[in-house]
């Protein structure tokens, strides 16, 4: 079932761009991976029981290291697909797809740390 990921591909940004954002980023990380590990924590806390995650959150570690991962390797698709050239001159379309691909995966992060900031901030009041 998984004969078409290439993780050690995608994370050297050896993939092309489509396939690193549009599979890796969007599919796999936003609905796999996201929906996931949200069942996981309300089976854990609503019908398993499992108290402790309001201090240390350990899927939330785990989110953050598959978000990484993911930002990573399109991050680098992107700037390989900028840095492609058609007889040594820029291709002006792939660097506007790239620049794209950058911004809204600087967007992700941010909306990926901001909770982990409202948290530290509560705490610390």
């Amino acid at each position: 079932m998984l004969n078409f990921l290439d993780l050690d591909g995608f994370y050297k940004g050896k993939l092309s761009l489509k396939k690193s954002f549009w599979l890796y980023s969007v599919v796999l990380y936003l609905f796999v991976a996201r929906l996931c590990l949200g069942f996981i924590y309300i089976f854990l806390t609503r019908i398993l029981g499992v108290q402790g995650f309001e201090n240390f959150n350990i899927i939330g570690i785990v989110n953050l290291l598959v978000f990484f991962f993911v930002l990573v390797g399109t991050w680098r698709s992107a700037s390989n697909l900028a840095g492609q050239t058609y007889q040594e001159k820029a291709i002006y379309a792939n660097v506007a797809w790239s620049w794209l691909t950058k911004f809204i995966l600087l967007v992700a992060l941010v909306q990926v740390l901001y909770p982990y900031y409202l948290y530290v901030r509560y705490m610390m009041n």
